[in-house]
């Protein structure tokens, strides 16, 4: 099973979420309140909302298929929405990130050049995608960060960072 970043977090309600191989469980102190079982192979990548109350997970790729990513609602462990990535994306995420209005999504591929989407995920859509490293021998890029703060509820700020490697980004939908 792949490490998984930031597998630890909090809703607003003070229940834990992480991920245990295929299942992200919700817990409260030391009792289980709730698991969100729809993964059939261990959880690559999780994150949470700003304000703490939407997941996103997507399970490690088989068989060289693009894994789905799946948006829940973690006091209920209630799914949302399914983005269904294109072909081309068959080594897995390495990393997911909702902008600060929690109207987007930003997704860091596992691929050579480290492709970053940014996704309208309620749409089901990727609005727009590049290449995190301009040549293979740039570094090696670990993960992003989106910015807390946002000047409207389209724009998203993030940084993807790494070995060798720290890009700023922004981005605001035309």
């Amino acid at each position: 099973s792949a490490r998984v970043p930031g597998v630890l977090k909090y809703t607003v309600e003070g229940l834990l979420v992480f991920s245990a191989a295929s299942v992200a469980v919700v817990q409260s102190g030391d009792r289980q309140v709730g698991f969100f079982g729809r993964h059939t192979a261990a959880i690559a990548a999780l994150t949470m909302d700003v304000a703490r109350q939407l997941v996103a997970t997507v399970q490690e790729g088989r068989n060289g298929e693009a894994s789905p990513i799946l948006i829940w609602e973690a006091r209920h462990c209630e799914l949302q929405k399914t983005l269904f990535r294109s072909t081309g994306c068959e080594e897995g995420v390495l990393s997911l990130a909702f902008s600060p209005a929690a109207s987007l999504l930003v997704v860091l591929e596992r691929d050579a050049l480290h492709t970053v989407s940014v996704w309208d995920w309620r749409a089901g859509v990727a609005i727009s995608s590049a290449t995190a490293l301009l040549q293979k021998v740039d570094g090696r890029v670990l993960g992003l960060c989106c910015c807390p703060t946002h000047e409207t509820n389209e724009t998203v700020r993030f940084v993807t960072y790494g070995v060798k490697h720290m890009r700023f980004w922004f981005f605001a939908p035309s």
